[in-house]
């Protein structure tokens, strides 16, 4: 995985109560946040509002808004409201076969304040299909495509903006960071915030979990009953052969799981940084399952993957894929790294150009993120380091020696392998 990731844990903060009736107007962040609740209550809150515990593929316990910093909040609960909330299924919803409302917070921007709840028999739906509408708002009522992304940072919060459109899927995210969340739902990136990542795999038809390779096993295991039968889960870490087998064993049966590495990524993380092209005309590595997978899941992971922007897509075993990223990631960094380690105390940017831009672009490193990725791959990385270092050091003497001869050839030598590598 080029890029940073962020490590998960629960992620909610408290969001104002719902009742029947009435309707009051607060301030959050100096932007309107309408509520339908108690008469007379005026607490405006457009922070990160997660449900309760989860319960099936949906969540128990009050349903909170939550549309972060500087944007609209708005929830409709009860049966009626000064603007129109139909029924759908009697229960006072926006959306037919849902309880309790427009679910503003599970859906992200379910209705702002100035547009009224559609039907909830899926022929326009809270927000008309702007975002797939509340669940049914694009397809009649039928039931979205899931996905849950966990971890919401450079990759994570990148292939959330990517997986728009996917199979008119619907978004849940779910991080470790309150902010990364709010950011992520106030930007229209996830369609809902879930309170855990327990909650968030509940009822995904895919799973993509962006963290470190022991937070992903972390999950993993502590997801492992709240999987849905049938779905698939895939990872991008960075690398596949030491964890795979232990992702495979937290795991249940019922869940297909496909390594998935997109190589790309930029020099800073979080999901500030993230983009909806990140990923376009990247390379998507696929790490097939040893065991038995249906065929139906490795196809939805590739169509997935061309979805996200893949320019191109290869497979390769897990042993395989960390021997070949040990040389055109891990060294890379390494190397750029080792160019930063000493610098002239008197250089300043007016001395480089794009030769110093481009050799050192990755070192400024996510350090605890790239020690584990390092040392988990240290087998593979160690004979390219050690061919690295010979190299430099045999370079070193020809200069030292000043044979032009050793110099010209190094350099015509690597000149042509760049050429042929770019044909691969």
């Amino acid at each position: 995985m080029d890029g940073k990731s962020t490590d998960m844990a629960p992620c909610g903060e408290q969001s104002a109560n719902g009742g029947g009736g009435g309707q009051s107007k607060g301030q959050s962040c100096g932007q309107d946040t309408m509520r339908h609740g108690n008469p007379g209550d005026e607490q405006g809150n457009g922070q990160c509002g997660v449900q309760g515990a989860p319960q099936g593929s949906d969540w128990d316990g009050e349903l909170r808004h939550n549309r972060g910093c500087g944007q609209e909040a708005t929830r409709h609960g009860g049966q009626s409201s000064s603007q129109e909330v139909s029924r759908g299924n009697g229960q006072g919803g926006c959306l037919g076969g849902e309880r309790g409302g427009c679910r503003g917070g599970e859906y992200g921007d379910c209705l702002d304040s100035e547009r009224e709840c559609a039907q909830g028999n899926g022929q326009a739906g809270c927000l008309g299909g702007e975002r797939g509408g509340c669940l049914g708002g694009e397809r009649g009522g039928s039931r979205a495509y899931e996905i849950a992304i966990v971890g919401l940072g450079l990759i994570g919060g990148s292939l959330a903006y990517a997986s728009r459109g996917f199979r008119q899927c619907r978004i849940t995210g779910y991080d470790i960071d309150p902010v990364a969340c709010r950011k992520a739902l106030a930007a229209a990136a996830v369609d809902r915030i879930a309170p855990s990542a327990e909650a968030a795999v509940s009822g995904a038809d895919l799973s993509v979990f962006c963290t470190s390779p022991e937070t992903a096993i972390g999950n993993a295991r502590r997801c492992s009953g709240h999987f849905k039968a049938g779905s698939v889960f895939i990872e991008i870490c960075g690398v596949k052969q030491e964890i795979a087998p232990l992702l495979r064993e937290a795991l249940p049966a019922h869940v297909d799981y496909i390594g998935v590495h997109p190589m790309a990524g930029k020099e800073v993380g979080g999901f500030d940084n993230a983009a909806p092209g990140l990923f376009k005309g990247a390379g998507f590595i696929l790490i097939p399952p040893g065991g038995a997978c249906r065929p139906e899941s490795l196809e939805t992971v590739r169509a997935y993957c061309l979805h996200a922007g893949a320019g191109r897509i290869c497979s390769n075993t897990a042993r395989d894929h960390d021997r070949i990223i040990a040389y055109t990631s891990d060294l890379m960094h390494i190397a750029a790294t080792a160019l930063c380690a000493e610098y002239p105390a008197d250089m300043t940017m007016a001395h480089a150009a794009g030769a110093f831009r481009d050799c050192t672009r990755v070192a400024d490193i996510d350090a605890a993120l790239w020690t584990e990725l390092l040392l988990k791959n240290a087998r593979n990385i160690a004979p390219f380091l050690e061919t690295y270092i010979a190299s430099l050091s045999a370079f070193k003497t020809a200069l030292q020696g000043g044979d032009a001869a050793f110099v010209n050839e190094f350099l015509r030598k690597a000149g042509a392998n760049k050429k042929e590598m770019q044909k691969l």
